[in-house]
């Protein structure tokens, strides 16, 4: 009896000793498996070569979560001084970082695929300009200057202008951001990335392009205050941007003296297309007076502008008594009312005063001078307005004094 109660205890603990043994057996596997799925996993992650690679792998750590995480005491126990949630959260972390690898890859790949697109268009824009550019000299070369075609051409041009200089000002601007502008010195990595856009973009190549062409469409064509206004708006916001960014690209560039020279080139360019928009002022003035067939002296600031006039002024005053009265009140009324007065003064005079081309000592001084020339052509009729009233006085007052003498002669005595 004594031997069976002892064999029974005897397989008692054989079964608890087996089952105990199958138990951590069971446990160490575990701990054993776990590290390495996670192994497993974080070689996925740092050697997935794509971003559809990479989100794959979000599968693998949640299936991961979601096998083990009921271990996760056993896990802490064994894994010491490692926890469980430590380890699935590096897992995270990792793949957060290289999933932010692959999106700023693919920004880049945009990127690099917007700035293609842009440089492309920007080449076809310039081939386009050319064209539309050397269209508009042949029409001038043959005084077509009036023909729909032209007028057609040009207002297309300043449009495709327009676009194109824009695309130009925002590559600059782009170029170098505010915080790398506010720099006292920029890094060599700074200045190697501004090399390397600077190179991509063709940004120096364009930016003369622009200018030059913008001064070419200047020189072709005869615009109103309100083209030139516009015209001026976005060559002052280009000439700033450049003033704020031009003087860092010469510390860019200062052991490259090719670039430094291209660059002092496009300063230059600045200055001659600012110098083009105010001559292009006055020859479109020029031209409205050269339509009406009246000769002026060429002029090219507010002074040569007022002293040509009045130069002519006084030439057609000179010629008063040398020409019929009737050709001569023609080309006053040509000068005054048909082009001073309803063109020039109306469209260009206030223009012309607040960019400060032209002063309103200018204006009084031509419109004195236009009054004395009317004096001269149309003498004033005034003093007929005091004789005639004079005359009409002096006869009634004659004829009360007659009046009164002849009462007189009557009421004498005796008669």
């Amino acid at each position: 009896m004594k031997k069976n109660i002892l064999s029974c205890h005897f397989i008692c603990l054989l079964i608890l000793a087996f089952t105990s043994i199958s138990i951590a057996q069971s446990d160490y596997e575990t701990v054993q498996k776990f590290k390495k799925d996670c192994e497993k996993i974080e070689h996925q992650i740092k050697n997935a070569n794509s971003a559809d690679e990479i989100n794959l792998i979000t599968g693998n750590i949640k299936e991961l979560k979601s096998k083990y995480s009921r271990h996760s005491e056993l896990l802490d126990k064994a894994l010491y001084p490692e926890k469980y949630h430590a380890m699935i959260e590096n897992l995270d972390n990792l793949f957060t970082l290289r999933e932010e690898d692959f999106n700023t890859v693919e920004v880049l790949k945009v990127e690099v695929s917007d700035l293609k697109q842009r440089v492309d268009s920007l080449s076809i824009m310039n081939d386009e300009l050319q064209i539309s550019l050397n269209e508009i000299q042949l029409l001038f070369d043959k005084s077509s200057k009036e023909s729909a075609e032209l007028n057609g051409i040009v207002a297309d041009l300043k449009t495709a202008l327009y676009r194109r200089d824009m695309l130009v000002i925002n590559m600059v601007h782009d170029l170098m951001p505010p915080v790398m502008r506010e720099k006292p010195i920029l890094s060599s990595e700074d200045k190697e990335q501004i090399m390397s856009d600077i190179e991509n973009k063709n940004i120096l190549i364009n930016v003369k392009t622009t200018i030059r062409d913008n001064v070419r469409y200047l020189d072709l064509t005869s615009l109103q205050p309100e083209d030139i206004s516009e015209l001026q708006e976005q060559q002052i916001e280009f000439a700033e941007i450049w003033a704020r960014i031009g003087p860092r690209l010469v510390d860019v560039y200062s052991s490259d003296n090719n670039r430094v020279k291209e660059l002092r080139e496009i300063d230059s360019l600045f200055a001659v297309w600012t110098a083009s928009v105010k001559k292009e002022v006055w020859q479109s003035i020029k031209e409205e007076f050269t339509e009406k067939g009246i000769p002026l002296v060429d002029f090219s600031d507010g002074v040569e502008f007022t002293n040509s006039i009045n130069q002519f002024i006084e030439n057609e005053k000179k010629n008063i008594d040398d020409i019929p009265e009737e050709e001569a009140k023609y080309s006053f009324e040509l000068f005054v009312d048909s082009t001073w007065s309803s063109e020039i003064k109306p469209k260009w005079a206030s223009f012309l005063i607040e960019n400060e081309l032209f002063t309103e000592n200018n204006q009084a001084t031509i419109e004195e001078n236009i009054d004395v020339w009317r004096s001269e052509l149309y003498p004033s009729r005034l003093w007929i307005w005091f004789i005639i009233p004079g005359f009409l006085l002096a006869g009634l007052a004659l004829l009360l004094r007659m009046l009164k003498n002849g009462a007189q002669y009557y009421d004498i005595p005796g008669k």
